[in-house]
């Protein structure tokens, strides 16, 4: 069943855009996407009766807002809370931590929490860009090209922000918590951004004239005995336009791999490793 977007002001901003971004962060982090989305998990509570997307958007919501642990337990996590959420056992372990007093405060249960609320809800990211696609198709008369005024990504900045987001990434270490010692990149052969607090003009950027994606995973962090290391992995990529052409990557994988290493040159001096 299609999505009945009844916003008659949100269907025309829609359908002026190209396609949403394929990345969860880039469209929570863009103002109409973010607002498309909200819609979209809402009304697919109601025309469909999955409520989970709606409840995990409020949950990461209220992650970004630094919401306390607490709280969160108690609105989302607890099994009282009726959030619906299917909690997987990494989560309700780490708060029972909390309650037991095995953990000083609820740093680790939050970061278990956001990393599976963040791949719960990449698993709508598919069917929401589907549905958006399909609104654009239905509200066009004729296939068009919108006329995007592009703000290239200032390299100055590009790197402060990949600096700042290298600066304090954990140390992978065994049996841990593999996704909080690596951050997501998005590259091509004129810029490569590392985390998600660029500007939302460079994702955008990005998605229309295309790049690969993957992770930086921080292997050793160095101090006065080495540089340290990351690995570096290619996932995948976005076809110009913002276009997903499912797990391939847009360029030759070397130079992406020439690109992140330059990159990375300019703001680290970390032995960089890239995964086949």
């Amino acid at each position: 069943m299609a999505w009945d977007l009844k916003d008659d002001e949100l269907l025309k901003r829609i359908a002026e855009r190209t396609a949403p971004p394929s990345d969860l962060r880039a469209i929570l982090s863009d103002d109409l996407w973010a607002n498309a989305f909200s819609m979209w998990a809402t009304d697919l509570g109601y025309q469909r009766g999955d409520y989970a997307a709606s409840n995990l958007h409020r949950v990461w919501a209220d992650l970004e807002y630094n919401t306390p642990g607490e709280t969160i337990y108690k609105q989302y996590v607890d099994p009282s809370s009726g959030s619906g959420i299917q909690w997987p056992t990494s989560v309700l372990d780490r708060f029972e931590r909390v309650a037991n007093g095995m953990d000083g405060d609820y740093s680790g249960a939050l970061a278990e929490t956001r990393a599976a609320t963040t791949e719960m809800l990449e698993r709508y990211v598919s069917p929401f860009r589907d549905d958006i696609q399909a609104v654009q198709s239905e509200h066009v008369s004729e296939p068009t090209t919108k006329a995007v005024n592009l703000t290239q990504p200032d390299m100055a900045t590009v790197d402060r922000i990949n600096q700042a987001e290298l600066k304090d990434l954990p140390e992978y270490k065994g049996g841990q918590n593999l996704t909080a010692s690596q951050v997501k990149f998005y590259a091509n052969t004129g810029a490569v951004l590392i985390g998600d607090k660029h500007a939302a003009s460079y994702y955008e950027y990005m998605d229309t004239v295309g790049h690969s994606f993957g992770t930086i995973t921080m292997i050793k962090r160095g101090g006065a005995f080495g540089p340290g290391r990351v690995e570096v992995a290619i996932n995948g990529a976005v076809e110009p336009g913002g276009v997903y052409p499912g797990d391939r990557v847009l360029y030759g994988q070397e130079v992406i791999r020439d690109a992140v290493t330059e990159a990375f040159g300019r703001v680290s001096n970390k032995e960089v490793k890239h995964r086949n």
